[in-house]
């Protein structure tokens, strides 16, 4: 006979079998939430429009799936142009690209960008190549001096169950090494700033060349174009002449030299010339040390100031009311300073 205690054990034991099994560790059945999941998922399949978007999802035709890809990155170059500044966008300089310059633009800079990143990975895994190779030479300095240690205490007779850290060897090593890094970083610095210094130099002097041929191309130019329009200057006058007339006249002015006398003639011989008034308002200030209200206020014609400035003299000149060299023509000034230069030689004579 059986008693009550082995009825209620194999109750036990059926209603552990029903739910997961005698043993729990590996269930003879599902869970209830894996039951739960199952009949969900089963519910969405009884689904037919669900059902026909997993199917072209998943086994549907390439073209479809290549349009929703195509769309995706479409909503993705959206939010990149939304954060592209609106001054960017609704400048002149971008809507005056093409299509193709703008995707050429854009190819370039990722080009860059990765050229960059690849140049910065090599630097960084060229230092850490240096890195390791330092701290192995520091450990093999501290094994070194270890051993060194060591042996000197065994010798002397001392105690060595505990040789030092730290020796004579491996802080000469390490002061060594130091002092090398050191001097190498310098004569690198000292290299950069010579090639920078060097480079410098080079391109100011390859500006001065290209301002100085610009102004020399312009100034034949215009000396030609003028002497075009009066009568008789391209036979009597070279365009060449009055350039290098000019150029004699600013090497003079830097030297504080007074000009020549034909060389100014010369200059004031065409309608038009870059800087000729900056020049001769140099010439009156260099060579005779007058500035401001200095020119006289004469108010004739072109051909009576030089009758009047080849038959007065210094003193009926300076008698004259006399008016800004900035309010005065450039044939005022050339005639004041012609008369200037010329009663100057006459006082040398």
């Amino acid at each position: 006979f059986r008693d009550l205690d082995d009825e209620v054990k194999d109750s036990l034991i059926l209603e552990e079998a029903s739910e997961g099994g005698v043993f729990t560790g590996f269930p003879s059945f599902p869970s209830k939430s894996h039951t739960r999941r199952s009949m969900s998922k089963k519910a969405l399949f009884r689904d037919p429009v669900w059902k026909e978007k997993w199917h072209s999802a998943r086994w549907g035709d390439h073209i479809e799936r290549e349009k929703i890809e195509q769309r995706r990155k479409a909503k993705k170059v959206d939010k990149l142009i939304e954060q592209i500044p609106s001054n960017i966008l609704r400048s002149p300089e971008l809507a005056a690209l093409s299509d193709d310059e703008i995707e050429d633009a854009i190819k370039t800079y990722m080009i860059a960008n990765s050229r960059r990143s690849k140049s910065q990975k090599e630097r960084l895994s060229k230092r850490q190549v240096i890195l390791q190779t330092l701290q192995r030479k520091r450990e093999s300095g501290e094994r070194d001096s270890k051993q060194i240690q060591y042996n000197e205490d065994r010798f002397s007779g001392e105690n060595t169950s505990r040789p030092s850290l730290s020796g004579p060897t491996l802080d000469v090593f390490m002061k060594q090494n130091d002092e090398f890094q050191k001097k190498a970083l310098q004569e690198q610095q000292r290299k950069r700033s010579e090639r920078a210094t060097n480079a410098y130099q080079t391109r100011i002097r390859n500006l001065e060349k290209k301002q100085h041929l610009e102004n020399s191309q312009f100034m034949r130019e215009t000396i030609e174009r003028k002497c075009n329009v009066l009568s008789g200057c391209e036979k009597s006058y070279r365009a060449d002449q009055i350039i290098e007339a000019l150029n004699r006249i600013i090497s003079a002015l830097n030297y504080s030299i007074k000009p020549e006398l034909k060389d100014v003639e010369l200059i004031l011989e065409p309608i038009r010339l870059s800087k000729r008034k900056i020049i001769l308002k140099d010439i009156l200030y260099i060579c005779f040390g007058l500035v401001g209200k200095c020119i006289p206020d004469l108010q004739l014609s072109d051909e009576d100031l030089k009758e009047y400035y080849n038959g007065a003299s210094l003193a009926k000149v300076d008698q004259t009311k006399k008016k800004f060299i900035t309010r005065s023509t450039v044939p005022e000034l050339g005639g004041f300073v012609l008369f200037m230069l010329r009663q100057q030689d006459a006082n040398i004579q």
